[in-house]
């Protein structure tokens, strides 16, 4: 507890230092990331009303991605404003995956993180993967601080927690989750402004979902998987295309999930691992990506890498069911 108190006492000394803010995130943020940084930016907008705070990037990101919940910036901020400005890297494991990439042009850099540690980002940072969440860590940095924790900076923080623990389904729920949980529903905020904003989805969206179930295959080892073709999501309405790996979730016998879905921008295909208790971020860092024990992301050149993942996983989940038989 010491040590955190240090590092948060070295966050909030630097935060007074400048008068200009840039905020970070991850490329495709989720509602933890923004959660965690508009948190933060109302938190500093209500105690110094006279600091510039920008949140970068999200003045040109798909509204889908959370617009109707978050105050997404207008327009772009300057080259000058980001070299007097400290800078914030909230929920984001890897520099490369850092939206917009100009966290190379601010003074200085700080990290707020729940990821396991894989690289230095910043001259002070406070990675702890303990926690559910980077919103869980903002608001008891919020606490500890002995700041007031007001509705709009509770309903940040709630839309990081439900959505990163799985409404409190994953295993990175933690006693402390729901302690920071209670504190923040007590400031009365409209919870079902949050999870309309993170669950209600059109109907084609809903379609897109059934797609995914529909084309998915499933291993007798317990893997089910998917390579959603390119262009998919085009045929539902939607967007941007997207894992869907959620889509795989729940489902009886399976035991490690995966997907992959082709990113135009960065003309690479990008995929997500989940699993219930099987440690599998060593798995994604075999192929471009890392993450959390049961929730990794990975990044592929081409599609055919994916088989060859794909064959490492089963073959994995067939030493384990071997092992099982052998015990017995």
């Amino acid at each position: 507890m010491r040590q955190q108190l240090e590092v948060h006492d070295q966050i909030w000394a630097k935060v007074q230092e400048f008068d200009h803010l840039t905020f970070f995130v991850h490329e495709r943020p989720d509602f933890d990331a923004l959660g965690s940084a508009f948190a933060f930016k109302e938190l500093i907008n209500n105690m110094f009303p006279e600091k510039k705070v920008y949140v970068m990037g999200t003045y040109k990101l798909d509204p889908e991605l959370g617009a109707s919940l978050f105050p997404f910036e207008k327009e772009p901020v300057d080259i000058e404003f980001l070299e007097r400005s400290l800078g914030i890297v909230f929920d984001t494991a890897n520099a490369e995956r850092i939206l917009t990439g100009q966290h190379k042009l601010v003074k200085e850099i700080i990290r707020i993180d729940h990821h396991p540690k894989t690289e230095i980002i910043g001259s002070i940072e406070w990675v702890d993967p303990t926690f559910s969440s980077t919103a869980e860590m903002i608001g008891w940095f919020i606490k500890w601080m002995g700041f007031k924790l007001n509705s709009i900076i509770a309903k940040y923080i709630y839309a990081g927690i439900i959505t990163d623990t799985g409404r409190f389904l994953y295993l990175v729920t933690t006693p402390s989750t729901f302690m920071m949980t209670a504190e923040i529903l007590a400031t009365g905020f409209n919870r079902n402004e949050v999870h309309d904003a993170v669950y209600l989805k059109p109907i084609l969206e809903h379609k897109y979902y059934s797609y995914v179930v529909n084309h998915a295959k499933i291993t007798p080892n317990g893997l089910a998987y998917i390579a959603v073709r390119k262009g998919a999501h085009k045929r539902f309405g939607i967007r941007s295309p997207m894992t869907m790996v959620h889509a795989l979730n729940n489902i009886d016998g399976v035991k490690i999930w995966t997907a992959i879905y082709f990113d135009d921008q960065s003309q690479k295909w990008k995929g997500s691992i989940r699993s219930y208790d099987i440690p599998i971020n060593h798995f994604a860092a075999m192929f471009n990506g890392g993450g959390h024990k049961f929730a990794s992301g990975f990044s592929l050149d081409n599609k055919q890498d994916f088989y060859k993942l794909i064959k490492v996983l089963d073959d994995y989940l067939k030493t384990i069911d071997n092992d099982q038989l052998s015990q017995n």
